[in-house]
């Protein structure tokens, strides 16, 4: 199954067009990230039966995903190093009991681990009084988070290997939207300080002597 970059090295059209869209498009890179940062619209993986596809006019490009509880999107990542990798996931929380979700990767061990219904995953959720968010309050609003509470250290996975790995988002608590994921191994790093909870768009980036190049995950194609 070809992925995006695989795509991109093969289509000199596609190329041409993508060098054409950073020149047009200066904004791209307006929300400050590490060189390493992976992002990843959440509707771009593998769906399972029981994910439902949102429109959402706050969501990076209009739409955002719902999961029932057990039910996951898969996403198909290339990690460049081994390693601790931090993640971050932009999240609509409509009240406390629509405010979780996990996510998990494919040998890697996730941290802080729990039992998220028979496989390790680490637990994002906001809850009163414990959201990372800069508005300051936890609900029905889109924010970056990384984290089970704001004291707590910010979720991670330990990747054994370098190379294709498989991500995924497993729906813990319905009605609760997410629309991106976030990858990097900037331990410092806060997602929503410095996107101000907004969406982050860093597909794409120019290399010396005009050319251009994938810098992010490798996507599952369809």
């Amino acid at each position: 199954m070809p992925t995006v970059a695989a795509r991109f090295r093969r289509s000199p059209l596609l190329r041409l067009a993508v060098a054409t869209l950073i020149v047009a498009c200066p904004i791209a890179h307006a929300v400050d990230v590490p060189a390493d940062a992976i992002v990843i619209e959440a509707e771009d993986g593998d769906m399972e039966a029981g994910v439902t596809l949102v429109d959402e006019a706050d969501a990076s490009g209009g739409a955002a995903l719902d999961h029932e509880r057990g039910v996951k999107t898969l996403y198909d990542v290339e990690l460049p190093e081994q390693g601790d990798w931090y993640v971050w996931i932009r999240i609509f929380c409509p009240d406390g009991d629509r405010d979780s979700y996990w996510l998990g990767m494919d040998d890697a061990d996730p941290s802080p681990a729990e039992d998220a219904l028979g496989e390790q995953a680490v637990r994002i959720y906001s809850a009163d009084g414990e959201s990372v968010n800069v508005a300051g309050q936890p609900f029905n609003i889109w924010f970056w988070d990384a984290t089970k509470a704001a004291a707590d250290p910010r979720s991670f996975f330990s990747v054994k290997n370098a190379g294709s790995s498989t991500l995924w988002v497993k729906g813990r608590e319905e009605g609760t939207l997410i629309d991106e994921i976030l990858l990097t191994q900037d331990e410092d790093y806060n997602a929503e300080v410095a996107s101000g909870g907004g969406p982050i768009t860093i597909l794409l980036a120019a290399e010396p002597l005009g050319s251009a190049a994938v810098t992010w995950a490798t996507l599952r194609a369809e």
